[in-house]
């Protein structure tokens, strides 16, 4: 039962990968479904036969709820999508908690008042728990977050192209010309009438690779604005590979003074069965099923680091595509400087599905987490600042256009989140799986004595 619900649950929230791959999508969330799979076992086992059980056992379960999504988020190369808190994002106190225990160990709140709420022969005490437990939850309403508005906004801005995927993937070689120059034409049209810092393209916006498709005298014409340009790109994870030897890399690239000036950063989080197969060698029939459609895993990139502040331009924390939904990874880039988090990506690859609104809801808790601001230029989808609150400002999805606007940097200590990570959601899931052998072994004693 509880794997049939983690397999309707995942094929509701994640069918848009059929666009890309069917067999892929599929076995996605046939692993997906084993988190509450075991959950669901794991629940099934305690029971409660007294209400002072069913209050150690919804704490139990929600406990272990936040350490599957702990491992979920983690396990082979992490994916966390859609975890049970990410819609409360735009909840005041619920979303405060995130900055301590980020959005995996939220989840607690939810999952234990639902479980109190398991019909008992004597409910008051566990009514009684359940108003105990919204009261914590919303406790933070008492510390509100006020942004540091000291720091000067930058002015941005962000261009969503939305070029179709069938254009971009198949379009000739004029096509992907006039797609380069188009961008290059909306860059310098925002110049003229903001004279933006720093001016954002999306993921792949180049064609080709990143060493071969830099138009150097339209770089330079454009960079000796003043403007900096952060873009999407593919690069060769060897500098001066062969033509036959290419080992792609997703990658941002910050351009600043003229085109020989450049920062590279390759995107460590891939998604799986997008970027690459996972046990590709050792299950050959996953190669077999979908390696046509990845022919060649990406490499994965090593540097976690921000680009250095320069200028106006503050230090940039590089995200591509589903980097922004993986807080374990995002906060790994959080200094007590000013900062920025920049995001590209490209989800028209899903068309015109819920996944570009549901990837900008997941991406909102980064900014929850770790009180730094994001800006996402999106091929299609949602091009937006994000502030530390939570709040979205976007253009219209699906849609050509720049979103011109200013966005202050933050600075500041880490946040609890970003110093130690998931570590709530995993103590708790450790503490719940053991009072869950607890229970299980008292509420079977009786069956087993003689």
């Amino acid at each position: 039962m509880g794997w049939s619900f983690g397999a309707v649950f995942f094929l509701a929230s994640l069918w848009w990968l059929g666009h890309v791959t069917v067999p892929g999508m599929l076995a996605l969330c046939a692993y997906l479904a084993l988190y509450p799979a075991v959950w669901a076992g794991c629940a099934a086992l305690i029971r409660p036969q007294s209400t002072r059980a069913s209050i150690t056992s919804a704490l139990a379960v929600a406990g272990l709820w936040c350490g599957l999504e702990w491992l979920r988020s983690s396990l082979l190369s992490g994916f966390p999508w859609n975890g049970i808190a990410v819609p409360l994002g735009s909840i005041p106190g619920l979303r405060d908690w995130a900055p301590l225990i980020g959005v995996t160990g939220t989840a607690f709140f939810p999952v234990a008042f639902q479980s109190l709420l398991v019909p008992l022969s004597r409910p008051r005490p566990q009514l009684l728990a359940a108003l105990t437990l919204t009261a914590t939850a919303f406790l933070p309403l008492a510390f509100p977050h006020h942004p540091d508005n000291s720091l000067p906004p930058l002015r941005v801005a962000l261009l969503q192209p939305n070029v179709s995927m069938q254009d971009k993937m198949f379009g000739d070689d004029s096509f992907q010309q006039q797609r380069y120059d188009d961008l290059i034409a909306s860059s310098f049209a925002a110049i003229n009438a903001s004279s933006p810092d720093l001016i954002v393209w999306p993921e792949s916006a180049l064609p080709g690779r990143f060493h071969d498709a830099v138009n150097i005298k339209a770089f330079d014409s454009l960079l000796a604005s003043g403007s900096t340009l952060i873009t999407g790109c593919d690069a060769d994870s060897i500098e001066g590979a062969a033509p036959g030897d290419w080992n792609p890399r997703n990658c941002v690239a910050l351009l600043q003074g003229d085109s020989s000036q450049f920062l590279l950063h390759a995107k460590v989080q891939l998604v799986p069965f997008g970027e690459f197969i996972p046990f590709r060698r050792q299950l050959p029939f996953l190669e077999n099923m979908i390696g046509n459609l990845i022919p060649r895993d990406f490499v994965r990139g090593t540097v976690i680091a921000p680009f250095p502040a320069s200028g106006p331009i503050p230090a940039i924390i590089p995200l591509v595509c589903f980097e922004d939904s993986v807080g374990s990874h995002v906060r790994r880039f959080v200094r007590p400087e000013p900062q920025l988090i920049v995001n590209v990506t490209n989800d028209n690859w899903f068309h015109q599905s819920p996944a570009a609104p549901i990837h900008a809801i997941n991406a909102r808790w980064r900014c929850l987490e770790l009180r730094r601001p994001m800006i996402r230029s999106a091929n299609t989808g949602i091009t937006c600042t994000i502030d530390t609150n939570g709040r979205i400002s976007a253009l219209p999805p699906f849609t050509n256009g720049v979103l011109d606007t200013s966005i202050a940097p933050t600075s500041g200590p880490p946040t609890p989140f970003a110093r130690f990570g998931n570590l709530f959601s995993a103590a708790a899931g450790a503490l719940g799986l053991a009072a869950i052998i607890v229970l299980s072994r008292r509420r079977l004693a009786p069956a087993a004595s003689p």
